[in-house]
C-alpha cells in the first residue's frame, strides 16, 4: 500500500500487512496510527516531511528514505519496532519521543544517516546491534537485551542521562569490537553512565 497526496488516508488503528510507504510527493504528510508490517517513510522528495498522527507498532522493518524527515511530533507519539531500524533519511525529529525495541530475535539499526533518538528502550532478551553510530539525547533504558556496538559508536548528547535500567550480564552496553560509548560534554566534567 503506498500513501500519496492523491491517497485516501490510511485509517487510525489499522493493522497493515506487507509495506505501507507514505510518499506523498507535494506538501508534508500525517502517518496513521496503528500496526505496520514494514513501514517506509518517504520518497526521496527533498523537503518532505512525515509526522506521526498517533502511536505507531512496527512488526518488521522501519526505513527512512533519503531526504525524508521522519518525526514523532509535538505530542511526542511512541514508536514500537520489533524488525530493524534503517535510516537513509535526511533526518529523525525524535523531539522527546521514545522509540521502543521490543522485538523477539536480535534487532538492527543501520542505514546512511545517523539517527538522533531522544529516548531509546531495548526490551528484547536477543539485543540490538548497532551497524551504524548513532546518537541518544535523552535516555537509554535497558529493560531486556544487550546492546552490540561492533565497529559503530554509540554517542550520548549533552543533555543525556545515565543509563537507565537494571544493569547485569545481561542487560549492558557490549563494545564487542572497535565501537566506543562516546558522551558529548558542554564543560569540562564526569559523567556516570
Amino acid at each position: 500500500m503506498t500513501q500519496t497526496n492523491s491517497s485516501t488516508a490510511v485509517p487510525s488503528g489499522l493493522t497493515c500487512g506487507g509495506t505501507v510507504t507514505y510518499n506523498r510527493t507535494t506538501g508534508n504528510e500525517t502517518i496513521s496510527s496503528g500496526t505496520y508490517n514494514n513501514l517506509s517513510i518517504g520518497d526521496g522528495s527533498a523537503g518532505r516531511t512525515q509526522t506521526l498522527g498517533g502511536a505507531v507498532t512496527v512488526t518488521s522493518d522501519l526505513t527512512i528514505n533519503a531526504t525524508s524527515t521522519f518525526s514523532v511530533s509535538s505530542s511526542n507519539y511512541q514508536v514500537n519496532i520489533e524488525g530493524n531500524w534503517i535510516n537513509n533519511g535526511a533526518a529523525f525529529a525524535a523531539n522527546s519521543g521514545t522509540v521502543v525495541f521490543d522485538g523477539t530475535s536480535t534487532q538492527d539499526i543501520s542505514g546512511a544517516t545517523a539517527t538522533d533518538f531522544n529516548s531509546l528502550t531495548l526490551s528484547n532478551s536477543s539485543g540490538l546491534t548497532l551497524s551504524s553510530d548513532e546518537n541518544i539525547n535523552g535516555t537509554l533504558t535497558l529493560t531486556t537485551g544487550k546492546v552490540t556496538l561492533g565497529t559503530s559508536n554509540l554517542v550520548f548528547g549533552t543533555a543525556a542521562a545515565p543509563v537507565a535500567g537494571i544493569l547485569n550480564a545481561s542487560n549492558m552496553v557490549l563494545a564487542s569490537g572497535s565501537g566506543q560509548v562516546r558522551k558529548l560534554m558542554s564543560s569540562n566534567g564526569s559523567f556516570a553512565f
